[in-house]
C-alpha cells in the first residue's frame, strides 16, 4: 500500500516540512513504536496533524488492517510530534 500522492502532498504542506523531513519522522516513529511500514508510519503522522484519512479515500477504524496507533503504544490523543 503506497500513500496517496495527494495525501502525501497535503502531509508536507499542513506540516511544513521536506519530504526527508518527513522521511526522517517516519523513520523515528518506526524506531521507537515500530513495526510499521514507512507508509503506516506517515499515515501516523499524519493523523497527528489532524488530516482525515478518509477524505484522501483510507479505511479506518475497524476495517483498517495492520498496525494502528493504540496497537503500538501510542497515544493517538497526544502530539508525539510537538
Amino acid at each position: 500500500m503506497a500513500i496517496e500522492s495527494d495525501l502525501y502532498q497535503a502531509l508536507l504542506k499542513k506540516t511544513g516540512w521536506s519530504a526527508a523531513t518527513l522521511s526522517r519522522k517516519a523513520n523515528a516513529l518506526w524506531r521507537d513504536h515500530g513495526p510499521m511500514t514507512p507508509d503506516e508510519a506517515r499515515y501516523i503522522i499524519a493523523h497527528e496533524h489532524g488530516i482525515d484519512l478518509r477524505k484522501y479515500g483510507h479505511p479506518t477504524g475497524e476495517s483498517r488492517q495492520g498496525t494502528n496507533a493504540e496497537g503500538i503504544g501510542c497515544d493517538p490523543h497526544s502530539s508525539i510530534f510537538s
